[in-house]
Parts: structure tokens; sequence; C-alpha cells
């Protein structure tokens, strides 16, 4: 294999300086391995915690408080990565939602624009179609219930579900081969659509608070996307 035949990234979080901020929509997060921003549409206290280096990696930790309904969403600035028929990818995260998941919104994966990314969360997770992208998520009542789904701007395919537990560190993939889109949670296959979407699309993740207690967030281990060009034979 020819590592010019790919393009893509690879986010360790390893090389993030300790932060802890108030974000709102017009502040930015610079992680020296990246720039990610917050894409929330209104005020949210976000917490922004990096867990130093171990033999088994580095955390970044994005966590609420305790307030109902509160948010944060962020996405890698400045990515741009389009699904194209017949030229395989693959999108890999390993996170752990934390939390009382039972009352907590969470998702990671690849979103379109800004405003659309917000629905995610201003739904309460449930099922909407104004926006493109393909998301591993926990919605409102059920957090502990992991979705997979692809999404274009008029409709919903869910691929299958799984089971999540707080603070356990789980493997969410997706694997494009250039026709079907298939979903995996720690090496399991969850389902696979034909029904993918055609726009451009940036790494992102999100969370919610569903109750005044549920203290929601994401700890995030490392996260990829890796594309085949059209430079040279599949």
């Amino acid at each position: 294999m020819d590592p010019r035949d790919w393009k893509g990234f690879y986010e360790d979080f390893s090389r993030v300086n300790t932060i802890g901020l108030e974000l709102i929509a017009a502040d930015s997060v610079n992680l020296t391995s990246g720039q990610w921003k917050p894409v929330e549409e209104s005020a949210a206290d976000q917490a922004v915690t990096h867990t130093s280096q171990t033999e088994s990696g580095a955390t970044l930790t994005f966590a609420a408080g305790t307030t109902d309904g509160e948010s944060g969403i962020v996405q890698m600035d400045g990515a741009a990565y389009i699904l194209q028929a017949n030229q395989p990818a693959v999108f890999e995260t390993r996170c752990a939602p934390v939390g009382t998941l039972a009352t907590a919104t969470w998702f990671v994966g690849m979103g379109k624009t800004v405003g659309t990314i917000d629905q995610f969360i201003t739904a309460g997770g449930a099922a909407f179609t104004g926006t493109d992208g393909f998301f591993f998520y926990g919605h409102d009542t059920a957090g502990a219930t992991s979705r997979a789904a692809a999404y274009t701007s008029s409709s919903e395919s869910l691929m299958g579900t799984g089971t999540v537990t707080t603070t356990t560190m789980v493997v969410f993939t997706m694997i494009f081969d250039g026709v079907t889109l298939s979903a995996y949670q720690d090496g399991v296959l969850m389902g696979s659509t034909t029904t993918f979407p055609t726009a451009s699309l940036a790494p992102c993740l999100g969370y919610e608070d569903g109750a005044s207690s549920s203290g929601a967030g994401l700890e995030m281990d490392y996260m990829l996307f890796y594309q085949k060009t059209s430079r040279g034979d599949v």
C-alpha cells in the first residue's frame, strides 16, 4: 500500500495542554495537534481537561457541568472530506461517554456545518433530517444505547444499535468500501447502508446533559479518518 494514495488525519490528543475554559460560539479551542472550535449556537459552559499521558495513552475530556440542558459541540476547523463512490474510507474513534447516560445525549462522527450540527443537540439527540453526516450517538432517555446512523439532507439511515457503559472505552468504526457504509462497535458489525452523505464533512463531537445531575461528557482517546484518493488503483 502506498501512503501517498491516502489522505486524512489522526488525532491522538496527546499534545494538548491542560485547559479549562468557558466557551461560547465565538471562541475557539486551539489544540497543538489540530484546531477544534465550538459550534454551539448559544452560550454554554464547556470544561476541556487533558489527562496526563499514561502507558494506555492520553485522553481529552469534554465534560459539561451539572445543569439541565448544558451542552457542548466541537468540530475540527478547516477539515473537509467527501465520501465518493469507489473511494474507500475509514473513520474510527476510541472514546467513552461519561455521566448518567440514561439522561444524556452524546455523539461522535463526521458532520456537515456549524448550524446543522447544533440541530443534533437541539433535537435532544433524536433522529432528524436537517444535515449530512455519519455518527455514533446516544440520545436523551437512552444514552446508554449506542446508535450508528448516516444522514443526508432528507433522510436518516439507522444501521444498528449497541450498548455503552459510562467511562468504559469503546472503539467505533465506520468503513466505506466505495459503495456501502458499515458501522462497527468493538469490531462487531452493527449494520450497513448504501445511503451515505455526499456533502463536505468534518470530524465533530458533542454532548448535552439531560438532567441536572447527569454530568454528561466524552472522554476521547483518538480519532482518525483516512480516504483513498483518486491517485493510483484501489
